[in-house]
């Protein structure tokens, strides 16, 4: 009986030896939290495993980080720490109020210069053909050097970088992480590029004028404003939507 009571005590001293490790660097790991030492505070509470809250302080963590990069306007790496705290409210708000600026700031104001300037070469381009078959002869050849046609070159460049930003905010291995509002508004985001980068090329606009003042040429544009618009429209909601 003797030894066992020895064993048992022995027992006890070893488990009570390893609560107190744990217990000490808890307080560690919450200390390094309390000091604003996040990535530090994520080494230690993942190092305990399921020990006490620890969990929810990782999370805890990633979201006082994605607040910090917020803050310095690092989205990039904001979105990657809150993506990681999914059942945070505060994460999750962050995440939709990122991408409604993204879409609603200079994303959008790229794509609304491009369409005005896109309708005034329209309107030009059209009038000059249509007065060209009027006159009933000639060579026509559409106009690179106007204003409205350098301005849709320009702002449809700067919608293509606009998106690659967005990109790399929300990768692929990003938005599986992301709820369905976010994923639902890139989406969106993603055809408007898509269909941007085809609809403002020259060549398309110029069929798309060929085609509604000379059908019989058989013209036929990948994309028309009328598609283009109820897609815009669709980002627009997509993007309300997140708030």
């Amino acid at each position: 009986m003797l030894k066992k009571g020895c064993f048992l005590l022995a027992l006890c001293l070893v488990l009570l030896s390893f609560t107190g490790c744990e217990g000490n660097d808890y307080r560690t790991a919450m200390s390094l939290y309390e000091n604003q030492e996040y990535d530090a505070a994520i080494s230690a509470f993942e190092a305990l495993g399921d020990y006490k809250d620890s969990a929810e302080m990782i999370a805890a963590c990633h979201v006082e980080l994605g607040k910090q990069y917020n803050i310095a306007e690092d989205y990039q790496q904001a979105v990657a720490h809150f993506v990681k705290a999914p059942e945070n409210e505060v994460a999750v708000s962050s995440i939709h109020n990122i991408l409604f600026n993204l879409i609603t700031d200079d994303f959008q104001a790229h794509i609304t210069a491009a369409t005005e300037a896109l309708g005034e070469y329209l309107s030009d381009e059209t009038m000059r053909l249509a007065s060209f078959v009027g006159s009933g002869g000639g060579e026509f050849s559409f106009d690179s050097d106007s204003e409205s046609y350098q301005q849709l070159i320009e702002q449809a460049e700067l919608v293509q970088a606009d998106y690659t930003n967005i990109q790399s905010v929300f990768p692929e291995e990003i938005l599986q992480l992301c709820d369905d509002e976010v994923n639902a508004a890139y989406e969106c985001v993603r055809q408007v590029a898509e269909c941007a980068e085809i609809f403002f090329l020259p060549a398309n606009v110029q069929n798309y004028i060929l085609s509604k003042v000379l059908p019989s040429t058989g013209a036929t544009p990948n994309k028309t404003p009328e598609e283009f618009a109820r897609l815009v429209t669709d980002l627009e909601n997509s993007a309300n939507a997140l708030h």
